[in-house]
């Protein structure tokens, strides 16, 4: 803050920098309105670093109860003018995320595809590709979802928490579609705690329909 104070306006690159550090600290102690404040003095400086400054003002938007809108404006921007940006894929997936948490689900799928298309190789394509196969559930395009979750639990089926929901995604669809043999199938994996009980209630339900 002293720094700021003053320096002189002319040192763009320093007063940058200072705006940065001390948005990086409201930030971390959760002052998100400071945070969003800071963020955007470096970001109007235009001194190098304004993707950086786009991308964690995003974040401290999402962290705000009304903030998601903003959020998706700033990484959209990233999206857009920054291309070589180390912040583009993170910015593209939380862009997709954002988009689900208000339930638009349209404008989140591209963004999930892209992910998985441009980086193949990122942790963050198994999350991806559940949102993107849970997005084709919620359309009961059925087949679509089932072949991207059984692609899901073959690719990453050592991870738990990812086979675990990608096999309760089959689940539901064999349940939706009262496909009680696929749905015993799933047992041989090691991530179907719930089958269990999954079995048990759409056998209960089977009789009595």
């Amino acid at each position: 803050k002293d720094f700021l104070q003053l320096s002189s306006p002319k040192n763009k690159v320093k007063r940058a920098d200072a705006y940065m550090r001390l948005a990086d600290y409201y930030y971390i102690t959760k002052k998100n309105d400071a945070a969003i404040k800071n963020y955007r003095e470096a970001y109007e400086l235009k001194s190098g670093n304004e993707d950086q400054a786009l991308f964690y003002m995003a974040l401290a938007h999402g962290f705000n109860s009304k903030g998601t809108d903003d959020k998706i404006k700033n990484l959209q921007d990233i999206v857009n003018n920054y291309p070589r940006s180390q912040y583009l894929m993170a910015s593209v997936y939380e862009i997709g995320i954002s988009f689900r948490s208000k339930e638009q689900d349209d404008k989140a799928l591209p963004y999930f595809q892209q992910l998985v298309k441009d980086y193949p190789t990122s942790t963050l394509v198994p999350d991806a590709s559940i949102n993107i196969a849970d997005i084709y559930f919620k359309r009961k395009e059925f087949a679509k979802a089932e072949d991207l979750y059984q692609k899901i639990v073959k690719d990453y089926g050592t991870d738990l928490s990812i086979c675990s929901n990608a096999v309760k995604g089959l689940s539901a669809i064999y349940k939706a579609q009262k496909q009680l043999e696929k749905l015993e199938g799933l047992s041989v994996y090691n991530c179907s705690d719930d089958i269990v009980d999954d079995l048990e209630d759409s056998y209960y339900n089977a009789a009595f329909d």
